[in-house]
């Protein structure tokens, strides 16, 4: 009982936004000074029910659920994008120097490789080894 009680908090604690966020975005010019990120979370099965934590430059942004998309202008330079489930350890980061006028888009997918491990061991591989966790970003476009 005590194990279904935890998954059951899991899951619904795990949500995250759906859809386009600042969807406005898209049609507008890049304004001077900055680039714009495009993040979309993959339709993938694996991990469907957990929120994916977006963090730009150590500000959160938002908490991504299966096929949602977030659309952000920020200031051109140096950038560190970083996902994080909601229920989960470790962290992913992508490290990138973002152009002026630039728009990357980034897909968040899960990393089929840590399916099936167990939270003592994701919580002491994330201690030590960097790009850990259940979820990874990707740059897969530049325009």
């Amino acid at each position: 009982m005590r194990i279904a009680l935890f998954l059951l908090i899991i899951f619904l604690s795990a949500c995250g936004s759906s859809g386009i966020i600042n969807g406005n975005l898209i049609n507008q010019p890049v304004p001077t000074n900055q680039a714009r990120i495009v993040i979309n979370r993959n339709d993938a099965i694996l991990y469907f029910a957990s929120g994916v934590n977006v963090t730009i430059n150590g500000i959160k942004e938002e908490s991504l659920a299966r096929g949602a998309t977030l659309i952000k202008n920020i200031p051109a330079g140096r950038t560190n994008l970083s996902v994080d489930a909601t229920a989960d350890f470790g962290k992913f980061t992508v490290t990138f120097d973002a152009a002026k006028g630039k728009t990357y888009f980034i897909e968040i997918s899960p990393r089929y490789e840590t399916f099936g491990r167990s939270l003592e061991w994701s919580g002491l591989n994330a201690i030590f080894v960097e790009n850990t966790g259940p979820f990874k970003a990707k740059i897969k476009e530049i325009r």
